[in-house]
């Protein structure tokens, strides 16, 4: 046998569950609304952070422009914007991740670039313009080779 209850008997758990959402999406919105000091975008207040910074259109090595065989399989093109798109293979039409890249140094042709994961390599491009190989801050060895 079901019991049935009034409007105000149900209304409290009522405005529970909406506090409850209002403060969900209050904290979502504040996520989406915080950006870090080089206006990536940031996870905050949580034990990780997690800061991808926002393409900006390189000056210099411009010999990076185009797609590269990359090193853990697939390809990473070098976009004129200054993002960097990993395809896990080179037809996928969605990328695996995204990323951005910036000229350290145009005469020795040195870059850093940024990944989702936090993580940030710095590659120089070899003479020949054919190869880039360097590493991360965790002492993974990166390398490029141009298709």
């Amino acid at each position: 046998m079901s019991e049935k209850y009034s409007f105000w008997t149900t209304l409290p758990g009522i405005l529970t569950g909406v506090a409850s959402l209002i403060t969900a999406l209050v904290a979502l919105m504040t996520f989406i609304g915080h950006k870090g000091e080089s206006g990536a975008m940031k996870v905050v207040n949580a034990p990780v952070v997690v800061s991808v910074p926002v393409p900006q259109k390189p000056t210099g090595c411009k010999e990076a422009l185009g797609t590269w065989e990359w090193f853990i399989g697939g390809t990473v093109t070098f976009v004129a914007n200054g993002s960097l798109v990993w395809k896990k293979n080179a037809n996928d039409n969605i990328p695996a991740a995204l990323g951005s890249w910036k000229c350290v140094d145009d005469k020795t042709k040195t870059m850093t670039l940024h990944w989702p994961t936090g993580l940030a390599d710095t590659v120089t491009m070899s003479s020949d313009r054919k190869s880039l190989s360097g590493s991360n801050e965790i002492g993974v060895q990166i390398l490029g080779m141009k298709l």
